[in-house]
């Protein structure tokens, strides 16, 4: 995205004023930890269980390219097909063919963070009806705004977008938003061509597909359109189905603070002759991507092994504070700020390195274990030894700056008013629109200290 640093800031300082916005979502956020600490009291220790489940990912990281060979051998004896591509232009170019040999004019998609990466949307958009199953993509749609943020709104301005849109009053409670929404979507389910989803896992021994979801649009997408197609990082890959036993109950507790997601699905293929519902034919695109460059890094690599459960973006301030918006990526908050740069070989998200004050909360409640402050201070470090951090680095505009101010004994000993002047000059911009700056005493400590000392 061009100037996405620029976009960046202005939506992150647009969204930081937004106190309903804000208010919201920490009710969102105050449900979520009350679920999530009953939940908790399940289990005898979880730290021991994030462990585990930090061992399973990094196996399968560490083991990829044996996993996924083993992967697709299993999934194609059943008829499936897997497509190997390097990057955004590869996945789409394979999925046209597809989509162009089906004659396909009606396309659905359920909630993938693989998806918006590749822009699907985007591609597909202009060449067919593209509904978009997922809670908060089918806001935005009807809106036809990208940053409507479900998670910055309340009910009742969810009820008001959709009776301007469908011309009908609108009972703003849940049960009914729900339904209402599900009501729209019903028919286009039936009709669909093609099907697209992403992955929560790949599972090695079994050939399988692992996806988790809490409101049944996966299973009904599947069931009916002819075609299925899989977009998934390789990083996705476990190497055995007995794993999903506990990463499935640790997605659940980090994800929506519940013991289990409400489906859980196990995808092997296309339909037998005998199975009614499912796919006759059935696709994974397996994406790299630039994944390559985070695996390259001894260090950084452990951020591959990310479930995408969302729960370091529900403890990162920064990311409570200006929403998922203001990242213009697919993938947001800390984890976000992490892969995204190493992901995108330019210097247009490097800026995220700094998007952090590296609270430890998110990285406490990771239940992969990622060492997320630690992986943000090594690309700090890595972008600054390249040349490549950009403008963001407000520390160090700051620090910069402040050397000149604090090194210059004319202006300390100046008046009050000349150095709130020299001071704004400098870094108010950095500062915030939002933020005073601090008020000078009418004595520097110098002058106040020759004073005392003459006494």
């Amino acid at each position: 995205m061009i100037n996405s640093e620029k976009n960046f800031l202005n939506y992150s300082q647009e969204n930081s004023l937004d106190v309903d916005g804000y208010e919201n979502q920490n009710q969102h956020f105050i449900a979520y930890e009350r679920r999530k600490k009953r939940t908790r009291d399940y289990y005898c220790n979880v730290d021991i269980l994030y462990d585990r489940a930090s061992y399973i990912r990094s196996k399968g990281i560490d083991n990829v390219e044996k996993y996924l060979k083993e992967f697709e051998t299993k999934f194609t004896e059943r008829g499936g097909k897997v497509i190997w591509t390097v990057d955004e232009r590869e996945a789409i170019n394979a999925i046209l063919s597809i989509f162009n040999s089906a004659n396909a004019k009606k396309v659905i998609a359920t909630n993938s963070g693989a998806l918006r990466e590749i822009s699907l949307k985007q591609h597909l958009g202009v060449k067919c009806d593209f509904l978009d199953t997922a809670f908060p993509d089918f806001m935005k749609e009807i809106t036809a705004n990208e940053r409507f943020d479900v998670t910055r709104k309340n009910n009742k301005e969810i009820a008001q977008a959709l009776k301007e849109r469908y011309k009908v009053e609108i009972n703003y409670h849940p049960n009914s938003l729900t339904h209402f929404i599900a009501k729209q979507m019903q028919s286009r389910f039936f009709d669909a061509d093609i099907a697209f989803t992403g992955a929560n896992f790949l599972v090695a021994d079994i050939g399988a597909i692992a996806l988790s979801e809490n409101e049944g649009n996966i299973a009904r997408a599947v069931a009916f359109p002819k075609i299925h197609i899989v977009v998934a990082g390789y990083d996705k890959i476990i190497p055995s189905v007995n794993d999903l036993e506990l990463l499935w109950n640790m997605f659940a507790l980090a994800g929506t603070g519940e013991p289990l997601t409400a489906y859980n699905h196990l995808i092997f293929g296309p339909k037998k002759p005998y199975e009614h519902d499912g796919p006759e034919e059935m696709y994974v695109v397996i994406i790299n991507n630039q994944r390559d460059a985070v695996l390259r890094y001894r260090k950084q690599r452990k951020a591959l092994n990310c479930i995408r459960c969302g729960a370091c973006s529900r403890y990162c301030p920064v990311f409570r504070t200006i929403g998922k918006a203001s990242y213009q990526s697919p993938y947001s908050g800390p984890i976000g700020s992490i892969i995204v740069p190493l992901m995108r070989d330019t210097k247009a998200y490097r800026y995220l390195a700094y998007a952090s004050i590296l609270s430890p909360h998110p990285e406490h409640h990771c239940p992969v274990r990622i060492p997320l402050n630690n992986l943000l201070l090594y690309n700090r470090a890595l972008f600054m030894k390249e040349g490549k951090l950009g403008e963001f680095s407000v520390k160090n505009v700051i620090m910069q700056q402040s050397l000149r101010f604090l090194g210059n004994r004319a202006i300390l000993n100046s008046g009050r008013i000349k150095k709130s002047t020299y001071l704004a000059s400098i870094i108010k911009n950095q500062w915030g629109m939002q933020r005073m700056l601090p008020k000078f005493a009418k004595k520097s400590f110098n002058e106040t200290f020759r004073e005392k000392a003459s006494d």
